[in-house]
């Protein structure tokens, strides 16, 4: 079952029709890495904090002429850009243009790098002693990716809304109706022959 399938109506309901998709290549992007569900769940309800899941939202504005040319853009210009609010020159988004930091897969991959880096070492512990709480992941990475300045409302704050988006605090792999499907088909035809074969 889809990230975006398992999150909370109300939650789902807030966001706008064309930033759903984004929910979507968070998930692929991921998935495409290797990494468990349950960080691309933290990552998506960081996302919205951190733009609404918008992938055009622009942030902190400077009128640095130097971090404006590696910006493409004349003073003032936006520092946080994209999906993550990635920063640049320095910081998450070093490297990357503005076009690229509101490219939402590419933005994705740099946060991915990121959480694959040494900062995302205390999420693959967590993960490795068996954690699962997408709260834990949620306030984890807020801490230790996006690293903003007050980490304890952060952590918090990220936690409260993971639990929002999944009620649950867990997500599933799969979708658990095939196989109530597949159980129920296999009671009915063991009823069907017992009927015909039995009862008449």
């Amino acid at each position: 079952m889809s990230l975006k399938n398992q999150i909370a109506k109300e939650m789902l309901s807030e966001i706008p029709s064309d930033r759903i998709q984004n929910i979507d290549i968070i998930e692929e992007e991921f998935k495409k890495a290797g990494l468990p569900l349950e960080f691309a769940a933290a990552a998506i309800v960081n996302a919205w904090h951190e733009s609404r899941l918008n992938s055009d939202a622009e942030g902190d504005q400077t009128d640095d002429v130097q971090r404006c040319t590696h910006s493409d853009r004349l003073p003032p210009c936006p520092q946080s850009i994209g999906l993550f609010q990635l920063k640049a020159p320095s910081g998450a988004g070093h490297g990357m243009t503005v076009a690229e930091r509101k490219d939402p897969r590419l933005n994705t991959q740099r946060i991915i790098k990121e959480v694959k880096s040494h900062y995302g070492k205390h999420m693959k512990a967590a993960y490795a002693n068996g954690e699962r709480r997408v709260s834990h992941f949620a306030a984890l990475f807020c801490r230790d990716i996006e690293r903003p300045a007050n980490k304890d409302y952060c952590w918090d704050k990220r936690a409260k809304t993971a639990q929002k988006f999944f009620p649950r605090d867990r997500v599933s792999p799969k979708s658990v109706w095939p196989w109530i499907i597949g159980i129920g088909a296999v009671l009915g035809v063991s009823y069907g022959v017992w009927y015909w074969r039995f009862r008449k």
